[in-house]
């Protein structure tokens, strides 16, 4: 039959707990019988005194049914518990250790006059000694996992400082080493990737049929980044509002004001005026400090640019915006746009391009592998029907400074160099490349992979961290 469950679960546990003491009990009067003598009788005390030593090395443990249940103890009952997993907690200083704090009617310096005459105090160093004694027993009691934790903040929210004793359990984990294990076999590399399909490089070769100065100078960059934002159309999350005046837009708005400007020599700061607030309003860009800031620092840029007097304006004839497109070797059309295009009263043509940026970061295309002052020049000569004698990257932040290649030494330029003849060679070859399906990532400068927006996809991360390895060891 049923009987009804009357007993409250607290004083099951406490049955069940006496239950085990008395079973407990009989075990320690068992094992101490065992190891008496028994072939001469002995009196109770003398049996009693050797219960007493089994009872005192005898764990208490009762079972516990409970599944969802975590059992907490302080750190001087954890010493006989032997767990699974075991959490830690409160690992603060002054908590965990604590601090012996002083006496001043019994200082520690009395205290240690009077173990030194065998009276038994305890001392500042002795309840040190504890405190990690109890730290050493509370870590070693897990059989598999020991955690330790501690709160981040105090109930005043003020940062806490962790327990010193988390020092030494940091200090023993080493960093594993790198090392190449030397392989039983050569591995056959995987070829690079590459769109091989006939099907897709019919497309591909649709597709580029017309190329941008821009497009080859990303392909230059990185065939990936060109694969990824030519071909694929990735495009990022749009920036928030308060982010969104970014370098692109900013040399956009400045751009936009110069090409005006240059049209119609009007006064410049409101005609940046009437454009930045058009960009504004078109891009959703909030008003505040950093807005202003931004809006302060391209006004007094553009206003040093129509001040300066380096290029003589008056001496040249102004083409602002100029579009091109030619083809090139039958195969594809070269398009873009070019800035200005000053030429001067001889017939000697001289390209400009803007760039929002300082002088030292412009001065860096005169001496890397650029493809835009070559490719402008071509341009210029082949779409436009000019004759270049000149190429100018004009540096627009914080001062006005171009750098450029001539052939009149004008501003100091450099002589343009002679394998900028081989420019329409060159432009071919880059042309079969992309439409050849060439996709790996293989950056020219890979300084400009934190800017790139396709720097989360792209496998040149990976191989990076190889260079760091080790030697191969056996």
């Amino acid at each position: 039959p049923h009987h009804a469950n009357t007993v409250d679960p607290d004083s099951a546990l406490v049955w069940r707990s006496h239950r085990a003491a008395l079973d407990l009990f009989e075990e320690a009067l068992a094992e101490a019988a065992l190891a008496m003598e028994s072939a001469r009788p002995m009196s109770l005390p003398e049996f009693w005194r050797a219960v007493k030593s089994v009872l005192r090395l005898k764990p208490l443990r009762v079972s516990d049914a409970r599944r969802n249940v975590v059992h907490v103890m302080s750190a001087y009952e954890a010493r006989q518990w032997v767990l699974p997993i075991v959490f830690v907690c409160g690992m603060i200083e002054k908590q965990f250790p604590q601090i012996p704090t002083g006496d001043l009617f019994f200082p520690d310096a009395a205290r240690h006059s009077l173990q030194a005459a065998g009276i038994r105090v305890r001392t500042a160093r002795d309840i040190d000694a504890e405190e990690r004694a109890l730290f050493d027993s509370a870590v070693s009691r897990a059989t598999m996992l020991v955690t330790l934790t501690l709160p981040e903040f105090s109930s005043r929210g003020e940062r806490n400082l962790p327990s010193l004793f988390l020092d030494s359990v940091l200090a023993r984990s080493e960093m594993p080493r790198i090392v190449r294990p030397t392989p039983r076999s050569i591995p056959t590399p995987p070829p690079p990737p590459a769109i091989r399909s006939s099907g897709l490089l019919a497309t591909l070769r649709e597709r580029t049929t017309r190329l941008t100065a821009s497009g080859l100078e990303s392909w230059l960059q990185c065939p990936f980044q060109y694969f990824a934002g030519r071909m694929l159309s990735l495009r990022t999350s749009p920036p928030r509002p308060e982010d969104r005046l970014d370098f692109r837009l900013q040399g956009e708005i400045v751009h936009t004001v110069l090409a005006e400007w240059y049209a119609d020599r009007q006064p410049i700061g409101p005609l940046f005026e009437r454009a930045f607030e058009a960009c504004l309003e078109r891009y959703c860009v909030p008003q505040g400090y950093h807005t202003e800031r931004l809006r302060n620092g391209m006004l007094a840029d553009l206003e040093r640019f129509a001040a300066d007097t380096q290029w003589q304006r008056s001496r040249f004839s102004a083409a602002t915006e100029q579009k091109f497109e030619f083809p090139l070797q039958d195969s594809f059309q070269l398009a873009g746009r070019i800035d200005r295009i000053d030429t001067d009263s001889d017939g000697n043509a001289y390209v400009i391009d803007y760039k929002y940026s300082a002088a030292e970061q412009v001065k860096k295309k005169r001496n890397g592998n650029q493809l835009q002052g070559p490719l402008y020049l071509l341009a210029a000569q082949t779409a436009l029907n000019v004759r270049p004698s000149g190429m100018f990257f004009v540096a627009l932040k914080k001062k006005v400074e171009y750098v450029g290649w001539s052939g009149s030494g004008l501003l100091n330029s450099a002589p343009v160099p002679p394998e900028w003849a081989e420019i329409a060679a060159r432009l071919g070859q880059i042309g079969a490349e992309i439409r050849q399906g060439r996709i790996a990532p293989s950056p020219a400068d890979t300084d400009n992979c934190r800017f790139c927006d396709f720097r989360e996809i792209c496998r040149i991360e990976i191989s990076a961290p190889a260079a760091l390895a080790l030697p191969a060891e056996t």
